[in-house]
């Protein structure tokens, strides 16, 4: 657990006051993936999944593997749209 970081799936600047506070607005990844994300370079399916994007031209090289997956709930999903 020392590793993950809260990463906020909507960005900070834009988020109201009520999504900052709430516990769906965020996902816990490593670092890698916490800097994947916030640039767009990857996403997640409504399932979880990994979605990397075809600007990435070596994604294993950043620990970044199509079969990875994380946690979503139906929460989530209203910050993930």
């Amino acid at each position: 657990m020392q590793f993950l970081l809260a990463s906020n799936i909507k960005p900070w600047r834009i988020a109201s006051h009520e999504e900052r506070l709430s516990v769906y607005g965020g996902i816990l990844l490593l670092p890698n993936l916490d800097k994947a994300f916030d640039l767009g370079y990857i996403t997640f399916s409504d399932k979880g999944a990994i979605k990397i994007s075809e600007f990435i031209e070596f994604p294993d090289i950043l620990g970044v593997e199509p079969a990875q997956k994380i946690e979503l709930t139906n929460q989530h999903q209203d910050f993930m749209a």
